[in-house]
């Protein structure tokens, strides 16, 4: 019998896993005054009668990526959208889309338990690395690897302790693949819980253009659920085996965090990164190799880069809490993590994205024009009207009054009323 624990996913920051597609500025358009992108129903555009004098236009301006917009009409265009998302001013690039099924937003569970492997990798590699010479020699050896051809033989040499025998024996099953099941999480629909991310490399010397990435925005809910067979586990109940997972996790993840942000500590729970910009941190040996004095021989050096959606808030961060009434689990701290309704509450997740952008203004140049547009994209994407209006007054007081007053969005600061 398969015993499964129920959890609950919250992000924390916006989170991307791709599809693998692009939107292509010919397939949206973009309203500077609801401040969203309207992506298209290309099928029913191409069928619209009024849209045949645009035809030969379309076709033709579509090879080059131009902006639709530009050459159809936006009366035209308005009639047939497929969904509509908040998007920061300016966006006329290509859209990096979200892996969705039937139009619903989820997080495939093989994006959930790579991260859960990398963690559990860390801890057990760790301690053999610590307790046995061969064993640190033989991630010296894996760490000066550049293809990553040794990989597989570390996957075996960090799950032979953590899984039953029987599954470290048999080739086929000796895989986190079938040890651990991982659901996808439930479905939601875009409107509301998705949106239009820029993503700029932060710490970059050369200038780069930013990204833009359909992003699961902060403080959406979603489901899922972890389970392991009874033969996966050596002597101890699966349940306990998956708390055992999750703390590793939650430790790992929780050192990730200390190495690459700056704000306060997240909230209790058990921590995880995923997809896009999750660095080298959260995606490789290094945090393995600082802890074994391994990091000269690593050929994996700490990033000088992140990738930083709106200018200022670090990708992929989520909170893993129980959602079963009345389960109780532990986490890495020991304590118990507090159960969830049946219906988990949303939160917004505001609080962090306000102190991330109160921490990077206090290092920007007041007499930088260009990071004002930023920081007000930052603002127009907080819910709470109170961190907006402090936000507003933050911006005011940082930056020098000849560069605010030349800029073009000023009467988007007025409009909160900052005080000299």
């Amino acid at each position: 019998m398969i015993e499964v624990v129920k959890l609950n996913l919250r992000t924390l920051s916006p989170v991307h896993i791709g599809a693998g597609s692009e939107i292509p500025p010919s397939e949206y358009w973009y309203d500077p005054k609801s401040r969203q992108v309207h992506c298209l129903n290309l099928e029913t555009l191409i069928h619209d009668p009024e849209f045949g004098d645009y035809l030969e236009k379309f076709v033709e301006e579509a090879a080059q990526a131009r902006q639709i917009d530009r050459f159809v009409p936006k009366e035209i265009l308005a009639r047939h959208g497929r969904y509509s998302l908040p998007a920061p001013s300016g966006a006329h690039y290509p859209i990096k889309a979200a892996v969705k099924s039937g139009g619903r937003i989820l997080i495939p569970g093989s994006s959930i338990k790579g991260s859960l492997l990398s963690a559990v990798l860390w801890q057990k590699l760790g301690e053999k690395g610590q307790q046995d010479d061969q064993v640190r020699e033989q991630l010296k050896v894996a760490c000066q690897d550049k293809q990553g051809k040794r990989y597989n033989d570390l996957l075996g040499l960090g799950l032979q302790e953590f899984c039953a025998k029987p599954f470290v024996d048999r080739p086929q099953e000796n895989r986190f693949l079938k040890w651990l099941n991982v659901s996808d999480t439930d479905l939601l629909p875009a409107k509301g819980n998705l949106r239009v991310a820029r993503v700029e490399v932060v710490g970059s010397k050369k200038s780069q253009i930013p990204m833009l990435l359909e992003v699961i925005r902060e403080g959406v809910n979603l489901r899922f659920e972890l389970a392991l067979p009874p033969g996966a586990c050596r002597g101890q109940q699966p349940a306990k085996k998956v708390q055992d997972v999750l703390a590793a996790a939650d430790a790992y993840y929780r050192r990730v965090w200390q190495a690459t942000e700056t704000s306060t500590s997240p909230p209790e729970g058990w921590l995880l990164r995923l997809g896009q910009g999750s660095g080298a941190w959260a995606t490789s040996l290094l945090l393995l190799a600082t802890d074994l004095d391994l990091r000269r021989d690593y050929v994996v050096q700490p990033p000088a880069t992140k990738k930083m959606a709106d200018g200022v808030i670090s990708l992929g961060w989520v909170l893993l809490t129980p959602w079963t009434p009345g389960q109780k689990l532990e986490s890495a701290s020991g304590q118990d993590v507090a159960t969830v309704s049946e219906t988990p509450q949303a939160t917004t997740g505001i609080s962090a994205k306000f102190t991330e952008l109160l921490a990077r203004l206090k290092v920007t140049k007041p007499t930088d024009a260009g990071q004002v547009g930023m920081f007000l994209d930052g603002l127009q994407n907080l819910a709470a009207e109170a961190e907006k209006a402090e936000l507003a007054q933050a911006i005011w007081d940082h930056f020098d009054r000849k560069t605010l007053k030349k800029h073009k969005r000023i009467d988007e600061l007025k409009k909160y009323q900052p005080t000299n």
